[in-house]
């Protein structure tokens, strides 16, 4: 069978700093994009300084050395490009969009980014003032408030995954952490740099090799991923909100992350309990049938080694303990029973399809290409994607729901009117009572 889809021919190769540079040319489109990886994220913040990293990553794209700071913005936008960064829990990606004329102006100013960013007190505090500002409006929202307290139930603050963003955290951060990060975090080592697009690949590589080829060459670098989290028993949690016109709930456990070598069957898996939207059986049973929410649906949440299986919903305050007994009923039949073969095909037949969609234009190639080097996977792994799933049997698929969904340990989180909704989950077990406004 012909695969669906082929990566364009590209390079690859290593550079003396340890930056894996890997080019992606593609005269058809008008346009460039560049995108620098770095192995670490959200989850390396130091304790009681969460924010740091998005604080860095937003600081290093209002200026460098050696440049009016008023014009170094007004560059970038007179050509027409986008600078932007993405910080995750465990990745970091500083990325700038263009039309494919400007690259050779533009691509010094970008790594001027990583080897000398002014780091001016003035922008720092304006970035702070954004965070706390958007920090203090997820605060009030209930399915925000939901998601942090299953994640202090399931991880703890021990863990990075239960420590959050908050006012405090983010007014904390002085100009010396940032750079005290950014020296720590920002080195070449074990990063990795694609270039897509209408491009001279030798006129870029000599330009790489000029501007940052020499940088911090034989340092090695911090990163942080988290570790597996353990399978612990279940946990119950009410957050109080009195001003909730519905009940929020979260329900689920730990899960395997990204080096779980039955990854792809478990996400079959999951397409079928709520990830499938209409064709779940999650919206059939608790919003098509019952009609007891507009939404509802699972995931799994991956990181390099650690997971969460999550489902999501809200619904009626005087509705929440029927919400909650039709998840746990779905949520039993499914781990006891499994799915049948009409449902595994359907979820193979979804995930084949919308893997094209994934690989459109040359940014989205940028990126996949990105995550298949994070986790240590060849293009071949997408090429053969369609080869992969269909190779996934039914008797696989259920042998991993049998080892992964425990019912018996879900953590569950109700975020809402505490006289109205608690009443009704006494027969659940006895839930930790919270005000939405207590730190966590």
């Amino acid at each position: 069978m012909s695969s669906l889809y082929r990566f364009p021919p590209f390079t690859e190769q290593v550079l003396a700093n340890g930056i894996n540079l890997i080019c992606i040319p593609d005269g058809e489109q008008d346009g460039f994009v560049i995108m620098h990886q770095f192995p670490f994220g959200r989850f390396s913040d130091p304790e009681g300084k969460e924010g740091c990293a998005d604080l860095t990553f937003g600081l290093m794209q209002k200026g460098i050395d050696g440049v009016d700071p008023e014009k170094f913005p007004e560059i970038f936008e007179h050509a027409g490009a986008t600078l932007f960064s993405d910080v995750s829990e465990e990745y970091s990606v500083l990325g700038v969009r263009m039309l494919s004329g400007f690259w050779e102006k533009l691509l010094p100013l970008f790594f001027g980014m990583l080897t000398r960013p002014s780091f001016m007190q003035s922008e720092l505090s304006r970035l702070q003032r954004e965070m706390v500002t958007a920090i203090q409006a997820e605060q009030v929202e209930p399915s925000v408030i939901a998601h942090h307290h299953f994640n202090a139930e399931i991880a703890g603050k021990q863990h990075p995954a239960g420590r959050f963003h908050s006012v405090k955290s983010a007014g904390s951060i002085r100009l010396n952490d940032i750079k005290t990060f950014f020296s720590t975090y920002v080195q070449p080592a074990r990063s990795i740099i694609v270039a897509a697009g209408k491009f001279d690949e030798s006129e870029l590589k000599k330009m790489i090799e000029s501007h940052i080829g020499q940088w911090n060459t034989g340092l090695s670098v911090n990163s942080e991923y988290a570790p597996a989290l353990e399978l612990k028993p279940s946990g119950l949690r009410f957050v109080e909100k009195t001003d909730s016109t519905q009940a929020t709930l979260i329900i689920g456990h730990e899960a395997p992350g990204e080096k779980y070598p039955e990854r792809n069957a478990l996400i079959l898996a999951n397409y079928t309990l709520g990830g499938g939207n209409f064709s779940s059986r999650l919206m059939s049973r608790i919003r098509s049938e019952s009609g007891k929410t507009y939404g509802i649906h699972s995931q799994i949440v991956m990181q390099k080694q650690m997971g969460m299986f999550t489902i999501a919903t809200s619904t009626q305050n005087n509705q929440a303990r029927t919400v909650i007994k039709g998840i746990l009923d779905t949520l039993k039949e499914f781990a006891g029973d499994g799915i049948t073969q009409e449902e595994l095909d359907n979820a193979r037949k979804y995930y084949i399809g919308n893997m094209a969609f994934q690989l459109e234009g040359i940014s989205n190639v940028a990126e996949k290409v990105l995550w298949l080097r994070s986790n240590g996977l060849s293009e071949s792994y997408i090429e053969n994607y369609d080869t992969l799933l269909n190779a996934i049997t039914l008797d696989k698929v259920n042998e991993v729901i049998r080892n992964i969904f425990k019912p018996d340990n879900l953590k569950v989180v109700v975020v809402g009117k505490r006289n109205e909704i608690l009443p009704q989950l006494s027969t659940l077990g006895t839930f930790k009572v919270f005000h939405f406004r207590d730190p966590l």
